[in-house]
């Protein structure tokens, strides 16, 4: 399920209906059909994790190819198989599968026990007869070149005269790094902010302009008028003439659950609405069919107007299972990227991911990182980040992802969004 699918959740709250049953997963992008790589088994899935900051996945396994998508680092990903040479590993995503570079995985198990996919190489045709004719060039080449062209200038190349098998001699020896060094399409990189007034931020891990404040901004008391439920509520600028727009969607074949309250309480602005799912979610875990189990993992959405007829949006994911590395330790890195690549965002869009640095929620440090969708073809671009936080007293996990529409917006957003991310408290076990 796709932003997409959220949409369709608003229209339809605004319709007042919530269709009941089975969570349906459209599915994603499909993967560049590849006839010529044939495998002599079943391949049998294994795990890895990436470990360079961008990998390419290629359709074929030909690092000149064009990337039909991106990788990011501690990505979670199964292995289907390798090249003879081991250079090339065959993997699968939720949404693509393709070909990536071995060195820029790390497995949890050894190569030689993943299947070998053979590429069975295209035959190139080759002209037939019991000879190649010969060519008898003219005295003077010239000659012929000038009758067809006079009174033009025309530069001339002459050879031995013959056409057939022979030995190409090339104006400069070939470069084999230049197949290495080939561009590459770079991320779009986010909107410089712009300072407003004198809303403190944190120093930055990265050269990104854009992280959330680490200082704690007060937000007004909840009023008597709704002291008794979960989310109280804060100003924004113009609120009361400012409404979310519903986009007119497709409702296709989606089938809605509905969800439950989260655990926590959170300081929402005026004006701002409240809708809980569950979502169906992939483990990246697979089996022996290839298919990682599927889960019903609540999800709920605060959205509102903000200042300068944009949209703001904090989604909230728990009960979801944790990606761990390949020491079986935690890694909610993994797990907001899983949950960005494979619930949150599009396959048609273009995602760019920025450096993990430190980011907090309920006043608490976790792990997160900005990131950009654009270009997308059946929903809007976005911009935002996501910080995933772990209760170690509790044993459960949370993932919040913040969102501007449009992505420009996001700049002047950011202070705003993280004085709601501040506000948030989690819900003892006791009282959950």
């Amino acid at each position: 399920m796709q932003r997409r699918a959220v949409l369709i959740c608003l229209v339809l709250l605004a319709l007042g209906v919530l269709v009941g049953g089975a969570v349906q997963v459209q599915a994603g992008q499909a993967s560049t059909p590849t006839p010529s790589v044939t495998s002599s088994f079943t391949p049998y899935p294994m795990q890895a994790l990436v470990l360079v900051e961008r990998a390419p996945v290629f359709a074929m396994p030909d690092r000149t190819a064009e990337p039909v998508t991106y990788l990011f680092m501690a990505e979670p990903v199964s292995v289907l198989g390798r090249t003879e040479n081991g250079v090339f590993l065959r993997i699968r995503t939720v949404d693509v599968e393709g070909w990536v570079i071995g060195t820029q995985l790390a497995l949890d198990g050894s190569p030689d026990e993943l299947p070998l996919f053979v590429a069975t190489p295209t035959p190139t045709p080759t002209p037939t007869g019991s000879s190649t004719p010969a060519i008898t060039p003219p005295a003077d080449p010239g000659d012929e070149l000038l009758d067809s062209y006079p009174d033009e200038m025309v530069d001339m190349f002459t050879g031995d005269g013959t056409l057939g098998p022979g030995t190409a001699t090339p104006s400069r020896a070939p470069d084999p790094s230049e197949a290495l060094n080939t561009p590459r399409p770079t991320r779009t990189p986010l909107p410089t902010r712009t300072p407003a007034g004198d809303v403190p931020s944190a120093e930055p891990a990265s050269d990104l302009p854009l992280t959330p404040t680490q200082t704690f901004t007060p937000l007004p008391p909840a009023t008597d008028e709704v002291a008794s439920s979960p989310t109280a509520t804060a100003e924004t600028a113009d609120p009361a003439e400012t409404t979310v727009p519903l986009p007119d969607v497709d409702l296709g074949n989606y089938n809605l659950l509905p969800g439950v309250e989260p655990p926590i309480t959170m300081a929402l602005p005026e004006n701002w609405e409240t809708l809980h799912l569950l979502v169906p979610f992939r483990a990246v875990a697979a089996t022996a069919a290839g298919e990682g189990q599927l889960y019903e993992v609540p999800m709920s959405i605060f959205f509102g107007p903000l200042a300068g007829e944009a949209t703001g949006f904090v989604y909230l994911f728990w009960g979801f299972p944790n990606i761990l590395t390949v020491t079986g330790e935690y890694n909610f890195w993994a797990d907001g990227v899983h949950i960005l690549r494979s619930v949150f965002v599009d396959p048609t869009c273009n995602l760019g991911v920025y450096d993990r640095q430190t980011l907090f929620v309920g006043r608490r440090a976790a792990v997160g990182s900005f990131f950009q969708a654009v270009d997308c073809e059946e929903e809007p671009d976005t911009a935002g980040w996501f910080v995933v936080v772990h209760l170690e007293e509790e044993g459960s996990t949370f993932a919040f992802f913040t969102a501007v529409e449009p992505p420009g917006a996001l700049p002047d957003q950011v202070a705003f969004l993280q004085a709601i991310l501040d506000s948030v408290e989690f819900l003892p076990a006791e009282e959950q």
